[in-house]
């Protein structure tokens, strides 16, 4: 067998494993359903909704107004102003006099080797009065029913810690590129069904923009000062619960909810490489996602390219015995060729298949492989920021 036909069969495998692991998650990894809402126990939770706010005088507004407008009856919503330097605590302070369950705090000043965001929910925690707490993201919006839904698949499939994966909205170029990733890594390289049956935290999965826990559990797993150096909540708290012996569970708010991560390209990389280091980028493993993300769903669409320009040959010509090396070993053949673009349609059928359950966007999808190349520059880029001891900024904080 030629050098690229073996290369096919390996690019075929590796992306054989994220179709595999993403349509048959797709099949557990449900919304909260709503016949839970009307079969006993029935409920009336109290919710406290904790929102840690820095500079996010974009976002604080509709979040909050959100939360009010939710079915649950009995709740507050705490906003922390973490030293914002816009107008978030002014935003606040007018919701507040507008509707008594709204609460606004002023952050003291950060002790050192706490994250910010991981303080300010701390604090949060300490105000809050109610047993259910939701941690959300500034930038979250509720539908009515969501708070409702996710209390009621708490309670009944009795939950540590849920977390709930919103819509993602993007509207520039790169947003499109690389935010939707995030469904195509979870539900292509975590099985949930494993996940849920064994409390590995190797296997804890999470998203930072929502997270409901009750005090009790919040309390034995020991609150965020468990992650306080972390900037990746989405993975680093569910694994303090699982260590903490509690369980954890993950569920899809795409019509439930919706965020707005980050508004630009810049917003983006550095974003997402704030919190790389915690997740696949540290050695070995973001060497071996490396070659994964490469072979299985780069090299495929470069191929293709390849043949479309009727550019098969990939190494320079030279003859044994008067023939051509690329005839004789590295020609791709018919065989090698069908086998690329069968690997590549399995990473776009996953890619397509989100388009439509997820809210996702059709040019972020057909770009898929460019997706995945700013996605594994920004790993290596936050792994070398590290290795030179160079912290990587955040809202103007290192």
């Amino acid at each position: 067998m030629i050098l690229l036909d073996l290369l096919a069969l390996i690019a075929f495998g590796l992306a054989l494993i994220p179709f595999y692991l993403y349509f048959r998650n797709i099949f557990i990894y449900r919304e909260p359903d709503t016949t839970l809402l009307n079969t006993p126990p029935k409920v009336s939770p109290k919710v406290s909704i904790l929102i840690p706010a820095r500079n996010e005088e974009k976002s604080i507004g509709p979040a909050i107004e959100s939360c009010l407008q939710s079915e649950v009856a009995v709740l507050e919503v705490l906003v922390l102003d973490d030293h914002s330097s816009d107008q978030t605590g002014v935003i606040v302070h007018q919701l507040v006099e507008r509707d008594r369950r709204v609460k606004l705090l002023t952050a003291p000043p950060l002790p050192a080797n706490w994250c910010g965001k991981q303080f300010a929910c701390f604090q949060l925690s300490q105000n809050a009065q109610y047993d259910l707490l939701l941690f959300m993201d500034a930038d979250v919006r509720l539908s009515k029913d969501c708070l409702s839904r996710l209390t009621a698949y708490f309670i009944r499939n009795r939950c540590d810690l849920l977390s709930g994966f919103p819509a993602q909205e993007t509207k520039s170029f790169v947003e499109k590129l690389v935010i939707p990733l995030i469904h195509f890594v979870l539900l292509g390289f975590l099985p949930i069904w494993t996940s849920r049956k064994k409390n590995n935290p190797s296997l804890a999965a999470g998203c930072g923009q929502l997270f409901l826990t009750s005090k009790h559990s919040y309390q034995k797993m020991g609150g965020h000062e468990q992650i306080k150096y972390s900037r990746h909540d989405g993975i680093t708290l569910p694994q303090a619960y699982r260590r903490a012996g509690l369980k954890t569970d993950i569920c899809d708010v795409t019509t439930l909810a919706t965020c707005r991560m980050y508004r630009s390209a810049k917003e983006v990389f550095f974003g997402f490489a704030k919190n790389a280091c915690e997740g696949f980028a540290k050695m070995p493993l973001l060497l071996f996602m490396t070659i994964v993300f490469f072979i299985g769903q780069i090299f495929p669409a470069i191929i293709l390219l390849g043949l479309i320009f009727q550019w098969v040959d990939i190494i320079p010509e030279s003859t044994i015995n008067d023939e051509p090396i690329s005839s004789q070993v590295n020609q791709l053949t018919t065989s090698g060729q069908s086998t690329f673009i069968i690997a590549l349609l399995l990473s776009y059928s996953i890619r397509f298949h989100a388009v439509y359950r997820f809210q996702q966007s059709w040019l972020g999808a057909i770009f898929h492989p460019l997706g995945i190349s700013i996605l594994l520059s920004i790993q290596w880029y936050a792994i070398t920021m590290k290795w030179f001891g160079k912290p990587i900024g955040w809202k103007g904080r290192s």
